[in-house]
């Protein structure tokens, strides 16, 4: 897909202005520094929030160099975990990208880029492979090949706050978890020994209570047989002295 509007001779004066550029090797100086920092401000990103299923830099790079000199294409692959899924289910085996950024010499026409093809057909022959899909692209304002990096770098201190965030609400819930099992624990031992102690009071007073019967049985028991003793003996006397008159 072309531009309509593009100026075709100007395109072309350009591109052999940076291609002399390119060969044209300039010494590290204040002012060769100062030229490439002029230059660079020129330059233009823009961002691709979805890339076509399996499509490689190399085929961006094909596509998009065809409106004007771009210089790097950066794609960042699916996740490890992702791909694993992916070809666990049965799909294709290919590595695929989730977001890419591509650079243009010209940020005029990364911005024409962005608004021109955004939200349109990739196109091409009818059976080319990425025909039917959409183009998601914008225009990063302000935005240079660097700041990917930067932003990269914030992303990952991001994370990696997140996950220390994540970790430490870990082993708080861990620490209460074991916390409540140690009271659960104490909670049960101590009424393990309060019935422990309530059975042993109540088995102590059973035997009390038998002892005391016990005693009681044996105090009557005696006492029945001292007064049977004392009967018994009452009458042996009494029948002695019926012996001793008889004999008189």
């Amino acid at each position: 897909m072309h531009f309509q509007d593009f100026d075709i001779d100007n395109e072309e004066k350009k591109q052999t202005e940076i291609k002399e550029l390119k060969q044209k090797k300039l010494p590290i100086t204040e002012k060769g520094i100062s030229s490439f920092k002029k230059k660079y401000k020129k330059f233009g990103v823009i961002y691709l929030s979805k890339i076509p299923p399996f499509m490689k830099p190399v085929k961006i790079r094909q596509l998009f160099q065809q409106y004007g000199k771009i210089g790097r294409v950066f794609l960042v692959p699916e996740s490890k975990q992702s791909r694993k899924n992916r070809t666990k289910k049965g799909g294709n085996r290919k590595r695929n990208y989730e977001e890419g950024w591509v650079e243009f010499y010209d940020k005029k026409i990364a911005k024409r880029v962005a608004e021109s093809l955004n939200n349109t057909p990739i196109g091409g022959p009818r059976r080319a492979y990425f025909r039917d899909d959409i183009w998601c692209i914008k225009y990063l304002p302000k935005f240079k090949w660097n700041d990917i990096h930067a932003q990269d770098h914030m992303e990952k201190i991001e994370h990696k706050n997140i996950l220390q965030q994540e970790i430490s609400q870990a082993k708080k819930e861990d620490e209460m978890f074991l916390k409540n099992i140690e009271r659960s624990r104490k909670q049960k031992k101590r009424i393990e020994n309060e019935n422990q102690n309530k059975f042993e009071n109540e088995f102590e007073n059973q035997n009390q209570n038998q002892n005391q019967n016990q005693n009681q049985n044996q105090n009557q028991n005696q006492k029945k047989k001292r007064i049977k003793r004392k009967k018994d003996q009452e009458i042996d006397e009494e029948e002695f002295l019926k012996n001793i008159v008889g004999i008189k």
